[in-house]
């Protein structure tokens, strides 16, 4: 390595966003678990999804997940993507879309959309920077 390595750039620590962050599931779309996943957004293309779940106004760090597969994302209901589609990050009304326009690309569906407790969720491979 170079003296210049900080780290394989899998994820990154972040000031926890002031409206809190909510992590990200790891478990099956087919799962009971009750709340989804949220993504976080930095600057005007990186997607991530937070290690852990923070209410408004925490203070500290939280790790963000820049690659990796996460099941139990909270996904626009009436969206249908297959495995393999592209999923954006609408940071405007919080959640994955299959919609380009104006959102960040997040990654790609690798599990297909279920609804789990009212909440459309789906599984997302997040795209490697």
């Amino acid at each position: 390595m170079g003296m210049n390595y900080i780290a394989a750039g899998r994820s990154i620590e972040i000031a926890i966003p002031g409206g809190g962050c909510q992590s990200g599931g790891q478990v099956s779309p087919n799962s009971t678990i009750g709340t989804p996943g949220l993504c976080i957004q930095v600057g005007n293309d990186m997607v991530g999804i937070p290690e852990g779940s923070y209410s408004a106004g925490a203070v500290g760090n939280v790790t963000l997940h820049l690659s990796g597969a996460f099941g139990n994302m909270l996904l626009h209901t009436g969206d249908t993507p297959a495995v393999g589609d592209k999923l954006y990050w609408d940071n405007t009304d919080g959640y994955l879309t299959t919609t380009s326009g104006g959102n960040v690309l997040a990654g790609h569906c690798y599990e297909l959309p279920a609804v789990v407790n009212g909440n459309t969720v789906v599984g997302i491979l997040l795209k490697n920077f």
